[in-house]
């Protein structure tokens, strides 16, 4: 490969670890912020918890927990209003919860 063809453009950057470990959790970016919204926690016990990750300042912060635990959801943004429907709670129980939020 030619020198000219070299450079960082696809390289991954290391970030701050989120401050809990988790999978599963529904995701958008709003205003270049990435959102975490529940997903399962230790020991396959789904979160109501939503994180915030600021790449302008490389901070993780916790903000309002989701009214109820969930995992498995998919988020839509919608202009600033983040949608979720379904999803799972604790290793396999099936939600037909609906939510809608506005973008803090």
């Amino acid at each position: 490969m030619s020198e000219q063809l070299k450079d960082d453009a696809g390289a991954w950057q290391k970030l701050p670890d989120m401050p809990v470990g988790k999978w599963e959790a529904a995701t958008v970016v709003i205003d270049d912020t990435f959102y975490l919204f529940g997903g399962y926690a230790k020991g396959v016990k789904s979160s109501k918890r939503v994180h915030i990750f600021d790449p302008k300042d490389g901070r993780w912060t916790q903000i309002q927990d989701l009214p109820s635990a969930n995992s498995h959801a998919n988020a839509v943004l919608d202009g600033r209003k983040v949608w979720f429907a379904g999803g799972s709670r604790d290793g396999g129980s099936v939600q037909a919860d609906m939510w809608v939020t506005d973008a803090p």
